[in-house]
């Protein structure tokens, strides 16, 4: 899979997808302080799903009907990189690689543990 990185997330999850065989960039190898849709028509573009803390992009998606490749949102009590590594891990493991692509994805976390909630725009 192809990861654009929203600014929100730190770079150093770029190498973590790569050990995990994905292909990422961040967004600021392209460009700093991009408004959203400009992010996702990039995604878009280069048919990436984009991965991110901002719960904007399913505004722009599910009310305003932006397309896209795919969205991961993660709403996380714990935002270090080290907990979005450990639910990154989970969601890859839990669910095969053929549900991301096109698909708004949220991701909780409640005491710990992990939900992901899958849905079209």
């Amino acid at each position: 899979m192809k990861f654009l990185i929203d600014e929100d997330l730190s770079y150093k999850l770029t190498s973590f997808l790569t050990k995990f065989g994905h292909t990422s960039i961040h967004i600021r190898e392209i460009k700093l302080s991009l408004k959203d849709t400009e992010i996702l028509k990039i995604a878009v573009e280069k048919g990436f799903i984009v991965l991110t803390f901002d719960k904007d992009f399913g505004e722009l998606i599910f009310k305003e009907g932006k397309v896209h490749t795919g969205v991961i949102f993660l709403r996380l009590e714990d935002q270090t990189n080290k907990n979005v590594i450990r639910v990154l891990t989970w969601l890859f493991s839990a669910y095969p690689e053929n549900n991301y692509e096109n698909n708004f994805i949220t991701v909780t976390e409640r005491e710990g543990k992990f939900k992901a909630r899958f849905g079209k725009d």
